[in-house]
């Protein structure tokens, strides 16, 4: 309720509600205000360390932001370190371990977050000297721990490998890689295997050569004076010493000369993720700045044209929305939504044609207006925020921005015309060198997408921006389903070792939101099939087969298996593929190759009546590594993705000691605590009641 009376405000002080309108015309917008911040003041430390102090008597917390200006990093293969060391800043200092630093922060309800660039904190004033004191330490005397970077891996591992199957990460990575090329900053994603690259003493190298004074600002913002802050300031940061950095400068990347089209293949997905946009050479601050966040408005910075086209006009999604980026090195424009297959090329075209229209059609007084008035809406909320006044702060010095940069915002806002917002756009919209990447289901989307391309030219890539050749072409010669599947039993075992396997059982563990899970499964040669899933010990869900028999008990109840239900699960669960396929009426195609963890990987589609899957088989160790099907959900159809790695011995046999699966977009993790290879299984576990 608050926000929306702010926004309210802002519409009535633009547009002068109190006055008596004539209806037949939109009301003349009334001057924007000048935004009052409090004074500002400012003075520098012997050291370098500028200091920016804002007060506000009327707000009974103080807040300390300190921003580290420094150039854009490449990481190269120890990509993630960046992110590390904001996390080890709370890992404790040389004065206080994590639990002490934590309860201290704690203790007096602060909120107090770190990046590799940036640490804020706030409290309420009654608490700043024992807040500074904890930030100082912080900032000056954070002593890295192994211990600590070692959990920032294992957590940092997790998360990336459940945002391999997730499309709006997928897109993020593959994005980045386009736009900004092999090289640049901001072209980088970490993996688990730079993760695993990390080590401490880039973390300490990085801290001890970057947490300099000299290129450092510090914002005070709150009930505090003047010199009050200083004598805080050189009570906690006299000491700080300088140090010298280089400069990093980095070529702005080259744009496409045409629309260039990416797919980022995922065999089973009912929607398309779309990501339409290329970089853009927009400094913060610059003259067409405001200007360009105005016209990004307008285009899809809230609920107008793309919202209105695709969603309300189309109906094609439920929301579709753009932004415009300003950065020092280099910015990005991108527009965005998501849509079923069918609808992807028409959704494409819809925002080609809006962001044309950016370009080439004056928008009427009335929209441009509706749009200011938006866009000081949320200006206005921005100032809810400590946090914010403290980087306007900041910026001015950091970006050598006029003094009244920000006390203007909103009249510069007003001032923005039509004629405009069509011109910035023709700099930073640009429909005919833009990227067009999809996350989708490559064979139902791809001939669609060619009209986006002069050539009809579409270019495939993998999770992480490679691009790779999926057309059998790039096959060996005469390979076969039937020689594929083979290539996998040989490497498990043999097909004649593997014929001789009477039954295993696995048992998986792993956690889900903090509780332990659990995976008992077991298996026979004459059509008997056992799995149980339990959560911290406790029994969910049993499925029994035995022979023509089936059954799912949980906590819904028991649910008989049909014929067809049976013969699916059983043939599921082979996971040497020791079936007779042609016995079974399944039919198996090479349907082409994908590109899984940098390696190229054969798809086999199995079909049996309307049940499709496919199944992924490395082309160089010939292991299978992944699974895929669509399985029904309360949600709807929703794929699922099964990956296996890490394959081990076991009595002879080889077996994947690794399992991720990933269904409505959550991701678990098991790793096999144990196997049993042709033990004689307890005939009672198959008993149906």
């Amino acid at each position: 309720m608050k926000k929306l009376l702010i926004i309210l405000a802002v519409v009535i002080m633009s547009n002068n509600i109190y006055s008596q309108l004539d209806r037949s015309k939109a009301p003349a917008p009334k001057q924007a205000p000048e935004i009052k911040f409090g004074e500002v003041y400012s003075f520098e430390l012997k050291n370098g360390l500028k200091v920016f102090v804002v007060e506000n008597f009327k707000q009974p917390t103080i807040s300390i932001n300190l921003i580290i200006d420094r150039d854009p990093i490449v990481e190269g293969d120890k990509a993630g370190y960046l992110e590390a060391v904001g996390d080890l800043l709370r890992g404790g200092t040389k004065k206080r371990t994590k639990d002490q630093l934590d309860e201290e922060i704690d203790f007096i309800g602060a909120t107090f977050e770190t990046s590799s660039t940036e640490i804020y904190a706030s409290v309420l004033s009654r608490h700043k000297e024992k807040l500074f004191d904890i930030f100082a330490d912080v900032v000056l005397n954070s002593d890295f721990k192994q211990e600590e970077l070692d959990k920032f891996k294992l957590q940092k591992k997790s998360s990336l490998q459940s945002q391999k199957d997730d499309p709006k990460a997928i897109v993020n990575r593959v994005r980045k890689k386009l736009y900004f090329g092999e090289g640049h900053p901001y072209s980088e994603s970490a993996k688990e295997e730079t993760v695993d690259n990390i080590d401490l003493k880039v973390c300490v190298d990085y801290y001890k050569k970057y947490f300099i004074p000299n290129i450092s600002y510090l914002a005070i913002v709150g009930p505090i004076k003047k010199k009050d802050a200083e004598r805080l300031v050189k009570k906690y940061f006299d000491d700080w010493k300088k140090g010298t950095i280089e400069k990093k400068e980095y070529k702005f990347p080259e744009l496409p000369s045409v629309p260039k089209v990416a797919i980022v293949n995922r065999d089973n997905s009912v929607q398309s993720v779309i990501n339409v946009g290329h970089p853009i050479n927009l400094k913060i601050g610059s003259p067409d700045a405001i200007k360009a966040t105005v016209a990004n408005t307008m285009l899809g910075g809230g609920v107008f044209r793309l919202f209105q086209n695709l969603r309300e006009k189309h109906s094609f999604t439920y929301g579709a929305y753009s932004t415009l980026v300003p950065d020092m090195a280099a910015g990005h424009f991108t527009a965005s939504t998501e849509v079923r297959n069918s609808a992807t090329d028409s959704a494409i075209s819809e925002i080609l044609y809006e962001m044309k229209r950016m370009r080439n059609e004056e928008a009427s007084d009335d929209e441009v207006s509706l749009v200011k008035n938006y866009r000081m809406g949320n200006f206005a909320l921005s100032l809810e925020n400590p946090q914010t006044i403290a980087n306007f702060a900041i910026n001015i010095a950091r970006y050598k921005l006029p003094k009244d940069y920000y006390k203007n915002y909103m009249k510069e806002i007003q001032s923005v015309t039509a004629k405009d917002i069509m011109e910035v756009s023709k700099k930073y919209i640009l429909p005919d060198n833009c990227y067009i990447i999809v996350v989708g289901k490559g064979s139902e989307i791809s001939e669609g997408l060619k009209k986006f391309n002069p050539g009809g030219k579409i270019e495939y890539y993998d999770i992480y921006g490679n691009k790779y050749d999926p057309s059998l072409s790039s096959l060996p010669v005469g390979l076969t389903p039937e020689k594929v599947i083979e290539e996998f039993q040989n490497v498990c075992g043999g097909k004649e070792k593997l014929k001789s396997l009477k039954s295993y059982s696995i048992e998986y563990k792993g956690s889900i939101q903090g509780q332990e899970l659990a995976v008992k499964m077991i298996r026979t040669n004459d059509g008997k099939f056992y799995q149980e899933t339990l959560i911290n010990n406790n029994s969910v869900q049993t499925l029994i087969i035995n022979g023509d028999k089936g059954i799912i008990t949980s906590m819904q109840g028991k649910k008989e298996l049909t014929k067809d239900e049976i013969s699916e699960y059983l043939i599921m669960s082979d996971f040497f593929n020791m079936h007779d396929y042609k016995k079974e009426n399944i039919v198996l195609n090479i349907i082409g190759v994908d590109k899984i963890d940098g390696l190229e990987n054969v798809k086999i589609e199995y079909s049996k009546g309307n049940k499709k899957w496919i199944e992924y088989y490395n082309l160089k160790t010939k292991f299978k590594t992944q699974v895929s099907s669509l399985v029904e959900t309360p949600m709807g159809q929703s794929e699922k993705v099964s990956k296996y790695a890490e394959y081990k011995e076991k009595d002879g046999y080889i077996f994947p000691h690794r399992l991720i699966q990933n269904v409505m977009g959550q991701s678990l993790s098991f790793e096999v605590s144990s196997i049993q290879v042709n033990a004689e299984p307890n005939k009672a576990l198959f008993e149906i009641k």
